[in-house]
């Protein structure tokens, strides 16, 4: 393996590779950012360019296969359907449409113009006459996801599954014998000249199966999970794998592993593929194809192989490396950089080359404002603060709430209320309310505060920054558990002094409200649906009267006497027709003085006839992508119509429009946060009885999109739940997909040790139906 060398690297994708096949001259890629690719091979044979770019799938492309002696290309997508081409024609031919999930696997037939494809529907589907009527054979037998399929030089069909288990077919669909021997997902398959097989893991390991269908030998080398195998025949018995431990690895049939690994710059090597000539292809997590070649004069320059091998230095570095208390490689990127900020919000940004650069936004765009520097371990500082969770303050405490558990970080800005500071450390860490005159206290001492600021119980509107009303920020019926820690607190000293009830901040209180007892409990599944119901009338109808005076347009203008008596509509009572005309009227108005009136509709969908009257679907999902404050009230008004079957339905029938609507959301605040995780959690919910294998792929992807952002507790306590509850419903739609998805497995590991507590109590549930 140490023989190949970066030959080149073709961009042209935004997203993941997931597919790369050779034919024609011409590498063939399929990626999560819903196209396939076509880069042709120049005439110095060493190099590529796009020529083609198919866009005819609605969501990711997952697999590509080139069959009929290289004349038709076949693309397999999340959207379910394969669409067929002639080579180099961008629009299909066909589209095949029987699979009911996503196609995550194809194979050429027996013959040339024979398909096979496997599922997350369960099934693997044989095309006979592809040309003529595009008819299918049913593999129908696994009880989970078929991610790989293959044809077997004894004119049989295999088929690899999340169930552990690879089926053998004849060309009836009828199953002749089952393999077993993974003890996780089996992920690739590739039929080998004599009649044998070989088959890859997320149990890490590959197994060559002889002819007669026993195990006859296992590879081991790589450290997690094995996506993709392919055969070079070029270079002999001589076979490739790429997997999630960043690498790819050379096998021989016969003699076991070739070398060391090459590690690539990015976390998931998802797909492998070998070129006519011998050279090695892969597709992978940062949206590039590479090509590796052992011939000298395909090698790509010094400059270029040294710059590639710099950059997975780097990644290696940054995998080891924390900063403030949290990854450096959980850092997001520069395209984090594409989204709006608001004035004065600081990032930090990693950057291809390893760096990692701090942006301010500063009237309407980001500007690099320093380099944060500091070893990895302990809390980083630049421009003399210090870091925390990604975010630079001008304090970071120490604080032991616990004997034996690590200390807890209290950040402070001297910019910032301390009362409210204090507060939010208290409902971020599920302490007792009884501490927040003591944190507060704390602050200002050690903060050196020269005056003690007074709590202003006071809102500003967040959203336009006057008036007093603001959406509630509590709008969920579900209580807090804050009530129910116990726990003991000690100040973090340089040594042991025994003592466990002093006060945590001071040293000089002996209150401690007991140890806490170990209570078993259980979070899955969760069937309590949420609703948003806390509002305060008088607030909600001055904001509108103020809206209302500042309105250009007098046709949208109603009098005061009118907007009172839109208050009908707060209650779960169906209000008279003359109300929900005028409010009809109201929601007319433009989008950035809507919020008020979503924040009642939201209340007035918890009735089926009121939101039979006044909720059309597809408005309150237009709003989404308005302002924050339309998108945290359109997002409270979709969970609150899941409690009757009306607005259920509604949901039901638009829940991928809603999923596309909250998958452009990146970042948020915590009620925003927890009004996404409630909806997919009173989703999930609904599929006890429906058990919809679509609805709850989706759900799923969805929930761990949103994962890779939510940061609240709470929220993501829900979500967690929300995803308990589909593994519960419906593991053989859910359970292959989160297997594969290292950031869910790594958050929840972190959170099996939270501070919040139902959070660490339910990811040590997730992992225990994990596994």
């Amino acid at each position: 393996m140490e023989e190949f060398k970066l030959s080149a690297e073709l961009s042209g994708h935004s997203l993941d590779v997931r597919a790369v096949t050779y034919a024609n001259n011409c590498i063939i890629s399929g990626s999560r950012d819903k196209t396939a690719r076509i880069f042709e091979r120049t005439d110095d044979g060493k190099n590529f360019k796009q020529t083609e770019v198919l866009t005819n799938h609605s969501n990711f492309v997952s697999s590509v296969c080139v069959l009929n002696d290289g004349n038709w290309l076949a693309t397999a997508s999340n959207d379910k359907t394969i669409c067929l081409y002639n080579f180099g024609i961008v629009q299909p031919f066909a589209t095949l449409k029987e699979h009911t999930s996503t196609v995550c696997s194809l194979a050429q037939g027996l013959e040339s113009k024979i398909l096979i494809s496997g599922s997350w529907d369960q099934t693997a589907r044989i095309w006979n006459n592809l040309d003529i009527d595009s008819s299918s054979i049913e593999l129908n037998g696994h009880e989970a996801a078929v991610w790989a399929v293959c044809t077997l030089k004894n004119g049989k069909y295999a088929t690899g599954s999340a169930d552990k288990n690879i089926f053998v077919w004849n060309t009836r669909g009828e199953k002749l014998v089952v393999l077993k021997g993974h003890t996780d997902c089996v992920r690739a398959l590739a039929a080998l000249d004599d009649g044998s097989l070989l088959s890859a893991s997320n149990d890490a390991t590959i197994r060559h199966w002889s002819d007669t269908y026993d195990c006859i030998k296992e590879f081991h080398g790589h450290a997690n999970y094995i996506y993709s195998i392919a055969l070079n025949p070029a270079l002999g018995d001589l076979f490739v794998t790429g997997s999630e431990d960043n690498t790819i690895r050379l096998w021989s049939v016969s003699k076991g592993a070739l070398g060391d690994a090459i590690y690539l710059p990015a976390q998931s090597v998802w797909a492998v593929a070998c070129a006519d000539n011998g050279d090695i292809i892969t597709g992978s997590s940062d949206a590039l194809v590479r090509v590796f070649t052992k011939d000298p004069s395909r090698m790509a320059s010094e400059e270029t192989i040294s710059a590639f091998e710099t950059a997975v230095a780097t990644r290696k570095l940054e995998q080891s490396k924390e900063l403030g208390g949290i990854k450096v490689n959980d850092l997001p990127g520069p395209e984090s950089l594409l989204q709006v900020g608001s004035e004065g919000q600081t990032r930090l940004v990693r950057q291809p080359d390893g760096k990692i650069l701090c942006y301010q936004w500063t009237k309407g765009k980001w500007e690099c404002v320093g380099d944060v520097m500091g070893a990895a371990g302990g809390t980083q500082q630049t421009s003399g603060k210090s870091l925390h969770e990604g975010k630079e303050y001008d304090y970071v405490f120490n604080v032991d709430i616990e004997d034996g558990k690590p200390p807890i970080k209290l950040p402070f800005n001297v910019t910032e209320d301390p009362w409210m500071a204090a507060q939010k450390f208290i409902h971020k860490n599920d302490l007792p309310q009884v501490y927040l005159e003591q944190v507060a206290n704390f602050i200002i001492k050690n903060a050196s505060l020269t005056t003690m600021p007074v709590a202003n119980e006071s809102f500003a509107d967040p959203f336009t920054g006057g008036g007093r009303y603001v959406p509630s920020s509590n709008g969920n019926n579900v209580q807090s558990s804050s009530n129910n820690v116990n726990v003991n607190f000690r100040e973090r000293t340089g040594g042991n002094s025994g003592a466990i009830n002093l006060d945590p901040f001071t040293g000089g209180s002996s209150y401690s409200s007991g140890k806490r007892d170990l209570i078993v409990q259980k979070h899955i599944p969760c069937l309590n649906l949420s609703t948003f119901d806390a509002f305060d009338g008088s607030k909600i109808l001055a904001k509108l009267k103020e809206f209302n005076n500042q309105l250009e347009d007098e046709n949208l203008k109603v009098t005061d006497t009118q907007i009172d008596s839109i208050n009908q509509l707060f209650s779960n009572n169906v209000p008279d027709d003359e109300t929900i005309k005028i409010f009809k009227k109201l929601l007319q108005w433009p989008n950035d003085k809507l919020f008020p009136l979503l924040d009642i509709l939201r209340l007035g969908v918890r009735n089926k006839i009121i939101c039979e009257k006044l909720a059309s679907i597809d408005y309150v999902i237009d709003k989404i992508s308005t302002t924050a404050a339309n998108q945290l009230m359109s997002i409270r008004a979709l969970s609150n119509m899941l409690i009757h079957e009306y607005g259920k339905n509604s949901v039901e029938v638009k829940i991928i429009n809603i999923c596309e609507s909250i998958s452009k959301i990146s970042q948020g605040s915590s009620n925003l946060q927890n009004a996404i995780a409630t909806f997919f959690l009173n989703q999930s919910i609904l599929q006890k009885d429906v058990k919809s294998e679509e609805v709850c792929t989706i759900l799923l992807l969805e929930l761990l999109r949103a994962l890779d952002w939510i940061s609240d507790p709470e929220a993501t306590f829900k979500s967690y739940a929300a995803i308990g509850n589909l593994i519960t419903f419906n593991s053989s739609a859910t359970v292959s997909i989160i297997k594969s998805t290292e950031n869910f497995k790594n958050s929840l590991e972190r959170n099996r040790s939270a501070q919040y507590e139902k959070l660490a109590e339910i990811s040590n549930e997730l992992t225990e139906k994990l596994l």
